[in-house]
């Protein structure tokens, strides 16, 4: 069943043109079965910029320059499509969807115990409410790793798809002898 059930996963690197223009391999990102859909997803690309310097030699005074550095810093949108297959896309749409709604109940337990009038029932829920908010955080972010990622490379050609299923892998290396010969018949 893929990356769902804890299996290992893989990573692929693939052309930017590959990812934007959905040309990539027709096999589920996470299950390895056959894609049945094309799911678009968007990246924020920072520029490259020293700031990360300036934060390291200047101290508190080069968060400044880094501040000011991100906000005039050049920064775009790579927008493109991985398979998916539609079953297994909706199952990881319901693991995010519990995740918030147990983020929810926590808030909501939060809120009762500030509008109750007793003292001790109040220390009772913000207890109860801290442990519901740790629980959805922490599966938050297990659901956040478990997810695609994808990240451009420096040169900017690239894309690197990490925690992939291994045959999506597999199928976009095999898409590299074709790739070749397309760019040197071009």
């Amino acid at each position: 069943m893929g990356i769902l059930r804890g299996e290992q996963t893989a990573s692929a690197t693939v052309f930017v043109d590959e990812y934007v223009n959905a040309g990539l391999p027709r096999v589920c990102a996470l299950s390895g079965e056959p894609s049945t859909m094309q799911l678009r997803s968007e990246k924020t690309i920072d520029s490259p910029s020293a700031g990360w310097l300036f934060l390291i030699l200047f101290g508190p005074v080069g968060w400044v320059i880094v501040a000011l550095v991100f906000l005039t810093g050049r920064r775009g949108k790579l927008t493109g499509s991985l398979p998916m297959d539609e079953v297994h896309y909706l199952a990881a749409k319901a693991r995010r969807h519990r995740s918030y709604l147990v983020l929810l109940f926590g808030l909501a337990i939060l809120v009762c115990g500030l509008l109750a009038d007793p003292v001790v029932p109040l220390a009772f829920s913000g207890v109860l409410a801290a442990v519901t908010l740790f629980a959805g955080w922490v599966l938050h972010v297990i659901e956040s790793m478990r997810r695609p990622a994808i990240d451009l490379d420096a040169s900017g050609r690239w894309v690197m798809i990490y925690n992939v299923h291994p045959e999506f892998a597999r199928a976009c290396r095999e898409m590299a002898p074709r790739r070749a010969r397309a760019t040197s018949r071009g």
